[in-house]
């Protein structure tokens, strides 16, 4: 795929995607989202009706894979011209993190979550606060289902 190919959202999250050393596949499944999915938002079309058509993902497939791929989502939604206030990208962050979850993906990588948080840009001190709690609910959450499941 070359550059050109990609709309300014899908340039974003495919140099981060890249500087991670994943393919489309493995991102599009840290995502939750199918391959051919992620092919369509970086390139900004799907087929339909016989044709090419726009895509226009929602606010929080942008943040799952801007998450997926180590890449700012507030920077992610500001390219894809979704107008989010800071704290509202930190509530989409937690509504990606717990669908994780309740979807059974895996366990949080707490370190590394806590320091991605920490990077992000444009959110206030507070709202990461909210974050970072949210972190640790869900890796407790995690470990609690994982506890049950070995002993039920």
């Amino acid at each position: 795929m070359t550059p050109r190919e990609l709309t300014p959202l899908g340039q974003v999250l495919d140099d981060a995607r890249e500087r991670l050393g994943l393919s489309g596949r493995q991102a599009a499944q840290r995502a939750g989202i199918s391959e051919a999915r992620w092919r369509q938002v970086v390139t900004g079309r799907q087929s339909k009706g016989g044709g090419r058509v726009a895509v226009n993902p929602g606010t929080l497939t942008i943040v799952a894979m801007a998450l997926a791929v180590d890449a700012d989502p507030g920077h992610a939604l500001a390219v894809a011209g979704k107008s989010v206030a800071p704290e509202q990208v930190a509530l989409l962050v937690q509504q990606v993190q717990e669908r994780e979850v309740a979807a059974g993906e895996a366990s949080v990588d707490v370190a590394a979550e806590l320091d991605r948080i920490k990077n992000l840009s444009g959110i206030s001190a507070r709202d990461k606060l909210r974050m970072v709690r949210a972190v640790l609910e869900i890796q407790e959450q995690a470990e609690e289902d994982q506890e049950a499941q070995r002993t039920g």
